[in-house]
């Protein structure tokens, strides 16, 4: 079950099921496999609404005791209620952790690409878009705030798509503080 929110007002809902299997492959690497299905409503427009479907594969290594890397797939589909609206996507990642005395270090690497299933009428064609997702950052192991970490994150994203909604980029610092 989930609920969001954009600006105060309600914004979609949706109710569905995981299912995720982890499996060991050895001393020091572990696969997952991960599939999900959600029924969503968008509340700010039906059309959007329909069947949100995932299958995710992830292989984990730890290279020694302090560094590791992941490597995943994804696969995702939306079904909405017009095709237009109605999209398919695929994306990898990669991401690598350090720890040291004190702090952690990780960095990811990612892409996408999504693909509309129907003509949006306003532009006379369809949703397509190629993604690149970087990230950096940093965890103070060392300093805790009533068992929490600081998290120092850097984030940039580059959209390049023929429609111009979904053709650009971002760059983000993200702050917080996980235990």
């Amino acid at each position: 079950l989930e609920r969001r929110w954009f600006g105060g007002d309600a914004y979609s809902k949706s109710i569905g099921a995981a299912l995720n299997w982890r499996v060991p492959l050895g001393a020091r690497t572990q696969g997952e496999i991960g599939l999900s299905r959600a029924r969503q409503t968008i509340d700010p427009n039906p059309n959007q609404s329909g069947w949100v479907t995932s299958a995710d594969l992830a292989l984990t290594r730890a290279l020694g005791p302090d560094t590791m890397v992941r490597g995943a797939f994804h696969l995702g589909w939306l079904d909405a209620k017009t095709r237009p609206d109605s999209l398919s996507q695929w994306g990898a990642d990669l991401l690598v952790t350090r720890r040291f005395a004190g702090f952690s270090l990780f960095g990811q690497a990612g892409y996408s690409s999504t693909r509309g299933r129907g003509i949006i009428f306003l532009f006379g064609e369809r949703r397509r878009d190629r993604r690149i997702d970087l990230s950096a950052g940093v965890i103070l192991n060392r300093v805790k705030l009533g068992g929490f970490a600081p998290l120092l994150r850097v984030m940039h994203s580059d959209s390049q798509a023929d429609i111009v909604l979904y053709d650009y980029k971002r760059t983000r610092l993200h702050i917080g503080f996980p235990r």
